[in-house]
């Protein structure tokens, strides 16, 4: 017959791993963003054409069985311009006429449509194998607690802005992603700080619109923007809204 002190020894000991393993599990950055993507859609994301207006510009976001195509179109001087980029090549069409592109402009044309993409189709991205996640702690903004999640990215596969961070604030209770902040190189390097607001659900895929802040500094350590936020010390250049979105998932 087994010592009761040695049962009740080991019954305590498993709990305590359990808990250990549930506290653990709360705060791995892993677990922490796919709850958030799960939240603002999930699987819907894989299979869907996505449409919206940005600037002047239309979009079109295709997903299929991990094949893409990412498209944007608009005039100007030159015509009716349509570019784009999918799992193989770019391309530029002015007037339906294909343009022949160097290297430079074809990782121009890419960066830039996959930047605007990038930001409207948040968290959804930041599953990309690229991504390097780490959890920060609790960060509170306005006495709401969130996870603070530390972002950057590995030099394979990570594109020409693959040494810039990002921290996204994730609402602890409902994984809402409120506010997030980057830090960038290009052009001389510079930092912002955005709030996400006038949120909508499409589809079943969730969107917002972005309030986007600077300081008077560049701030690299770039989780300290939640305190000037709080104090009113940020400068707010722009807003960043998305119009005419339309969702259509595949089947």
């Amino acid at each position: 017959m087994k010592n009761p002190i040695s049962i009740i020894y080991h019954i305590i000991m498993f709990l305590l791993f359990t808990i250990i393993g549930i506290a653990q599990s709360e705060y791995d950055p892993q677990n922490i963003i796919d709850k958030t993507i799960e939240k603002y859609g999930g699987t819907a994301y894989k299979n869907a054409l996505i449409e919206f207006d940005f600037r002047d510009r239309h979009y079109k976001v295709f997903r299929k069985n991990g094949n893409f195509l990412y498209e944007r179109f608009y005039s100007d001087s030159s015509g009716n311009i349509h570019e784009g980029f999918d799992n193989k090549s770019v391309f530029k069409k002015i007037n339906t006429q294909t343009i022949d592109l160097t290297t430079t402009k074809s990782n121009s044309i890419k960066e830039s449509i996959n930047s605007v993409i990038y930001f409207f189709t948040l968290p959804y991205s930041l599953n990309d194998k690229a991504v390097i996640k780490k959890y920060l702690g609790i960060s509170n903004i306005n006495n709401n607690p969130y996870y603070l999640i530390e972002v950057t990215f590995k030099q394979e596969s990570g594109g020409s802005d693959f040494e810039d961070s990002y921290v996204y604030w994730i609402n602890k209770d409902d994984y809402s992603m409120d506010f997030f902040a980057y830090y960038f190189h290009v052009n001389g390097g510079g930092s912002r700080f955005r709030r996400v607001h006038n949120v909508r659900w499409i589809e079943g895929i969730v969107f917002g619109d972005q309030e986007n802040f600077t300081s008077d500094e560049i701030i690299k350590n770039i989780e300290d923007y939640k305190q000037l936020f709080e104090n009113g010390d940020l400068k707010k250049l722009s807003d960043i809204n998305i119009e005419n979105v339309k969702v259509n998932i595949l089947k």
